[in-house]
């Protein structure tokens, strides 16, 4: 018998004669080389960044269960831009609008005797972000309201005409963050914050008919 404070004690599993060598499954190198300036117009009410970013995504894939590489050795590269501005309506009053690229290594096919090429790692996508949002400062208080989309291909094991321009699972078409923070001046180091979430409805099939509900939460602390 055993309990909570006195558990009881078993005889460990022999392992004589298992061999479990740690073996790689990938291995990725990420190497980027960006250069950016930005200079004020407009009195310094405008400014604006722009940049190239080189990127280079290096990798491969190995058998598991061997050890032995799998597949011809990835070797990609892109140069990517980034642009960004901020415009001050007032002192306190601020626009910005942003837009980036990045390279990612692509995803790598399920090792399956189902399909063509188990374990082949697909070239490198580009995602891009954009973002614009205003920023008001008034002393003791901050705040800032941001709208942004971020997009990326996505892979499929047997794609068919009938997933084509359907939504990705678990991914939402919007999401809602917002969040206030309050520094109270009578008690130095004390803050208040509150925060709310809200998750669009997301899609739990390939061909979108299983739908889950949106969903929000807030939090204080």
């Amino acid at each position: 018998m055993s309990n909570l404070y006195t558990g009881g004690l078993l005889p460990t599993p022999s392992i004589a004669g298992i061999s479990n060598p740690l073996r790689s499954y990938q291995e990725s190198r990420l190497t980027s080389v960006a250069v950016a300036d930005t200079p004020a117009l407009l009195d310094d009410r405008l400014l604006v960044t722009l940049g190239l970013r080189h990127q280079k995504v290096q990798g491969q894939s190995y058998n598991f269960m061997t050890g032995a590489t799998s597949g011809p050795f990835y070797d990609k590269s892109a140069t990517t831009p980034l642009a960004g501005a901020v415009f001050k309506l007032r002192p306190n009053w601020s626009l910005y609008a942003s837009y980036v690229e990045g390279l990612s290594r692509g995803e790598t096919a399920p090792v399956s005797a189902a399909i063509a090429n188990p374990g082949e790692v697909m070239p490198p996508y580009r995602s891009k972000q954009k973002e614009i949002g205003a920023k008001f400062d008034h002393g003791g208080f901050l705040a800032t309201v941001g709208l942004f989309e971020l997009t990326k291909p996505s892979a499929a094991v047997s794609a068919t005409a009938a997933l084509v321009g359907k939504r990705a699972i678990g991914v939402p078409r919007s999401q809602l963050n917002l969040g206030a923070e309050w520094d109270a001046g009578f008690a130095p180091g004390l803050a208040l914050t509150d925060r709310m979430v809200h998750t669009a409805k997301t899609y739990a099939d390939a061909v979108n008919t299983l739908q889950v509900a949106g969903w929000t939460r807030c939090c204080c602390a």
